[in-house]
């Protein structure tokens, strides 16, 4: 299996037998990376691993031979050319190979991720022998960004290499719908399933992993804290139950005791004093109140009254004798 640790101390793409034993570390890297969603190639000699790109706010596309302490290969790069601007970065998120070998399967957005709004992602196929790409899932552009529904991510190819599973957005909820690609008929599977990161860092992928069953008959997903069976002829679904025994060593908890404070609560900092025109008297606002002193060294401040509702920023008029301030209520 496949897999990102960070125990080597930066977090890099590792293997290790079904059991996690003889884990071996494949990528070297010490700059802090974050990769996302491993995943073999058709023959078991490579692994495809996307990467964030901080600084271009992106994700590339990586392939590392499936031994130790390879290079890697960059094989979808976010910029197209040195030259590109913003709008043009490439991002590339998860991978799905074909099991003849000739293509791969991603989704692919373009310009830069912008947190907090829906980002148009489509599906697209590569040839691996010309490096040819084609759409294969379109989602149309929306003129107004926070309300675009339209996208697609996260695919998943059935063992026959016919079916395509794939991510949307839709009305606020997250659905799985299912392309044959043979016909190119597409229809909806299940909805609503587990909640996507799309207006999130999609540092895990935009939504967790799921497969095909052998036979191809049934979809395996976590949705709500389960693991459900989607059958995929009729979108019916199933809860699969299971027990996981699991023995977890612990480190020391880290707990330490703070006191809680009794009495009168004492403002530790005030906020936007103002000294007056003639420099003898401050006024400041702490705790949501109104505060005036005089600057003799020796006074102590003293709340005005100015009613329940909070006072902040108070200003001083320019002959001293008035005091604005702002108010507000939720």
């Amino acid at each position: 299996m496949a897999f990102l640790s960070d125990r080597s101390g930066a977090e890099n793409l590792w293997v290790a037998r079904i059991d996690g034993t003889e884990a071996l570390q494949i990528s070297v890297r010490n700059d802090n990376p974050i990769f996302v969603t491993p995943a073999w190639s058709a023959d078991g000699s490579s692994i495809y691993v996307c990467e964030f790109r901080a600084d271009l706010s992106s994700y590339e596309l990586w392939k590392f031979a499936a031994r130790a302490g390879g290079a890697g290969e960059r094989i979808i790069p976010s910029k197209p050319s040195p030259s590109a601007r913003a709008d043009e970065f490439v991002s590339t998120l998860g991978v799905t190979a074909s099991r003849d070998g000739r293509f791969i399967y991603y989704a692919s957005h373009t310009g830069r991720i912008e947190l907090g709004q829906i980002p148009q992602w489509t599906i697209k196929r590569r040839n691996l022998k010309t490096g040819d790409e084609e759409t294969v899932v379109y989602a149309n552009a929306s003129p107004r960004p926070d309300l675009n529904s339209e996208t697609a991510f996260r695919p998943v190819l059935s063992p026959d290499g016919r079916q395509l599973v794939y991510g949307t957005h839709l009305d606020g909820r997250t659905g799985l719908r299912l392309l044959d690609l043979d016909t190119l008929t597409d229809r909806s599977l299940a909805y609503p399933v587990q909640q996507d990161q799309l207006g999130a860092s999609s540092w895990s992928d935009l939504l967790p992993g799921y497969a095909f069953t052998p036979d191809g008959r049934a979809l395996i997903l976590s949705d709500g804290g389960k693991l459900r069976r989607v059958d995929v002829a009729s979108g019916d679904s199933t809860v699969i139950p299971f027990r996981a025994h699991v023995s977890q060593d612990l480190g020391p908890f880290l707990r330490v005791g703070i006191r809680q404070e009794t009495g009168p609560v004492r403002a530790r900092i005030i906020q936007t004093p103002e000294q007056s025109p003639d420099g003898r008297r401050l006024v400041f606002s702490a705790l949501a109140h109104l505060w005036i002193m005089e600057l003799d060294g020796r006074s102590r401040p003293r709340r005005l009254e100015v009613g329940e509702q909070p006072a902040f920023m108070p200003s001083w008029s320019p002959d001293g004798h008035d005091i604005v301030y702002v108010t507000w209520t939720a």
